[in-house]
This record gives C-alpha cells, sequence and structure tokens, in this order.
C-alpha cells in the first residue's frame, strides 16, 4: 500500500479516494421548525438546513449569538436570539434589526409564531410585528411574563406567569394564558379553579404550548404540571413532578412523552408515567410525518412509537478521514482518539484503535491509518491487522506485515 499525502488520494490505480472535509454531527438544536418543504434548525450562532430532519448542512453564522428560535414569514424568514432579531431571504446571509421598545436584551428563550400575516415573539413580553421589521407590545398586564406562543385552530394562545394580587410574595408567579383571535386584542383564560393551593415560596409558570396528540398541551416550569385541553377553553391540570429539568414535550401514536435530564418519561393514558429507559437525551423533538426525530447532546435518533429509538447520526468529533470500497474510516479530532467507521459519514462506530489526530488515513485496496511510526491496515471487511514502517519512512511508502 502507497500513501500519496494526508488528503485522503492514495493508489490510484486501485481507487481514488473521496477527500474528506472535517465536520461535527450538528445535534442538541435549540429549535427545529418545518418551513416551506424544508427543516431548518438553530443552534448557538449556526443555522442548519436538512431536506428530511435527518442530515443537516450548516447554512450560516450569526457571529457573537445565541440563537433560541426561527420561522418564516411569507417570503422573509426570521430568526431570535439573545442579542436581537435577524431576517433573511435565502437562511444564508442574515441582516441584524432592532429589538422592539420593551424588549429584554441580552435575553435567552425568545419564541416565535407566525399566522394572519402577523408574526408574535414571547420575550418575557409579548411583541407583534405586520412584517417581522416594526414591533409593538402587545397590552397584557404589568404582572404577565409571557414564554411560549403558538397558532392552533384559528387562535393566537400566549403561556406565562403572573403575579397574583393576594399573593405577598413579589416575584412568585403563577401560570396564565391567553388568548387571541387577530393577535391584536387578548383575553385572559380564567384557570382560578384549575390552579392547585399554594405552597410556600413555591413559583410556577407556563413555558411551552402546543398541539399535541389531539389536544393542546401547556407545561409548567421544570415538568410540575402537564394543563391539556380540546378547545382552548375548558383545560384540566394534572401534577406530574417526575423530576429532572425538562426540555421538551411530544407525542406520536396515542403517547404523550416529557424529556428532560433525568431521562424520558411516556403516558399512554395520560395519568401514569414510566420512564423510558431505552430513550436517548433529548434537547428538541420534531414531527415528520408517522415519526419522531430526536436532537440529543450525543446525536440524531427517530421513532415511530416514542418507545423503541434508532440512532440516526450521532455527535463524534470527526478529523481526518478517508473513503473506500462503500464506507468511511475517519480519526476522532481529539488528541488521544479512536478510529471511527461509518457507511453513510452519518452514523459512525467507535473501534478499538488508538490513534492520534494527526494520523493520515489512506485507501489502497484497504484502509490505512498512518502514525510516525506504525500503519494499520483494513480490508474492505473491516478487519484490521498491524503494519509496520521503518524509522525514516513516517508517510508509510515502504511497509510490512508486523
Amino acid at each position: 500500500m502507497r500513501a500519496e499525502n494526508a488528503t485522503g488520494v492514495a493508489d490510484s490505480a486501485v481507487v481514488r479516494v473521496v477527500p474528506w472535509v472535517p465536520h461535527k454531527v450538528p445535534t442538541g438544536f435549540t429549535a427545529v421548525r418545518a418551513l416551506n418543504s424544508q427543516f431548518v434548525a438553530v443552534k448557538q450562532d449556526r443555522v442548519y438546513g436538512s431536506s428530511d430532519g435527518l442530515a443537516w448542512t450548516e447554512l450560516a453564522i450569526i457571529a457573537d449569538e445565541q440563537l433560541d428560535d426561527v420561522v418564516q414569514f411569507g417570503s422573509t424568514y426570521l430568526a431570535v436570539g439573545r442579542g436581537g432579531i435577524y431576517t433573511s431571504s435565502d437562511l444564508r446571509s442574515w441582516q441584524k434589526g432592532t429589538l422592539p421598545s420593551g424588549a429584554s436584551t441580552q435575553f435567552t428563550g425568545s419564541r416565535l409564531t407566525v399566522a394572519n400575516d402577523r408574526v408574535l415573539m414571547a420575550r418575557q413580553r409579548l411583541f407583534s410585528s405586520p412584517d417581522g421589521i416594526d414591533w409593538v407590545e402587545v397590552e397584557l398586564s404589568a404582572s404577565v411574563k409571557i414564554n411560549d406562543v403558538a397558532y392552533v385552530s384559528g387562535r393566537f394562545y400566549a403561556v406565562g406567569g403572573e403575579d397574583l394580587p393576594d399573593d405577598a410574595r413579589v416575584g412568585q408567579l403563577r401560570e396564565t394564558i391567553y388568548v387571541s383571535f387577530d393577535g391584536l386584542v387578548w383575553d385572559q383564560v380564567n384557570l382560578s379553579s384549575r390552579l392547585p393551593a399554594r405552597q410556600h415560596g413555591e413559583a410556577s409558570s407556563f413555558d411551552r404550548i402546543a398541539f399535541i396528540e389531539g389536544q393542546l398541551r401547556a407545561t409548567v416550569h421544570q415538568g410540575k404540571r402537564l394543563y391539556s385541553s380540546p378547545d382552548g377553553t375548558t383545560w384540566t391540570a394534572q401534577d406530574v413532578s417526575l423530576g429532572g429539568n425538562w426540555t421538551t414535550f411530544s407525542g406520536i401514536d396515542g403517547r404523550l412523552m416529557f424529556g428532560s435530564t433525568g431521562g424520558t418519561y411516556v403516558t399512554e393514558d395520560g395519568i401514569n408515567w414510566v420512564r423510558n429507559l431505552g430513550a436517548p437525551d433529548e434537547i428538541s423533538t420534531l414531527r415528520v410525518d408517522d415519526k419522531l426525530i430526536r436532537y440529543g447532546s450525543q446525536g440524531i435518533y427517530e421513532s415511530k412509537d416514542g418507545v423503541q429509538w434508532t440512532t440516526v447520526a450521532n455527535e463524534l468529533f470527526v478529523g481526518k478521514a478517508a473513503y473506500g470500497g462503500g464506507r468511511f474510516v475517519a480519526a476522532e479530532s481529539f488528541s488521544d482518539s479512536h478510529a471511527l467507521t461509518s457507511r453513510d459519514g452519518l452514523l459512525w462506530t467507535r473501534l478499538e484503535i488508538e490513534l492520534s489526530a494527526n494520523n493520515d488515513l489512506v485507501f489502497g485496496g484497504g484502509f490505512g491509518v498512518g502514525g510516525t511510526r506504525k500503519w494499520l491496515k483494513s480490508d474492505v471487511d473491516g478487519g484490521w491487522t498491524d503494519l509496520i514502517t521503518v524509522s525514516h519512512d513516517a508517510g508509510g511508502r515502504s511497509l510490512s506485515a508486523a
């Protein structure tokens, strides 16, 4: 086996190797949206695009930003983050806009929704815009903080928390819901008969609202409580309090699922919750037709029932790699790492072979992973054999069986 260079081209008489661009599978998205026949996600200062929700391409970097959400409004895309709001016509070039008066600066956790020729933004207060550029604050009680906004079945819903008049502990919020037909005039839903008895010093507010498995679902901070409604008017509350810091709420096949740092909990009747020990962690979840796609801190997963999950892509830091014989072989991009192998460049398997991130990889009828004093050769079926190189041949041009 003769190595030509460190870029992945080796012994061209045998095979021409596809050069590899070092990359990292993007996971752990803050928000994922289905927008105009494609999927768009944001994470930290990056914007990603995908045709199927599984394989993702980095589209843009918004420097020094921490993005929370992204939506499409007509022919314009809007993204909101810690430092401001941004607009784009192609998802690649972004222009920073002006935050509306009264909006919190350096705030993380904003949410957007679009309907009826209007875009709404929840950023502690609620803001409305006819074009995504000029914003006005919606007139709500001064004691209300809004955490999420959604449009479902002809109505806007905004959820958050409010200081109750009889509460002597200022700043201790209780959950509240507002509803609107046009996004301008809002009415507060009466939840007083459904609010549980308050514990001393307890603060709770809604953090998310969505239409899941045939009903509106509103979750209370850190998974303490779940509200459900078939019509947005009549609500029932259920204490959950399963533990952990809740990150997502989703559903499929008649099941509801809470995802958290403490694990994933599933219910089929909305009452009895069971921890799914086989489920991966999740930061965001996307429903695509008849399956769920889950984006965790370590990978991308899919499931058709919310119970059994298949790994689609895992977050391994891939450095140098080569392709041949229908598969990739790579080195993790750490100083002390392992060899990786993959059929599609997305789902990687870690091999029990220790490498340096500076090792070169080539293909010449089999894979070669090279260091300064040793190479490893692999046939197409994945069997590995040690090869040796002489001291003056660090490039591996003269190799023999160890």
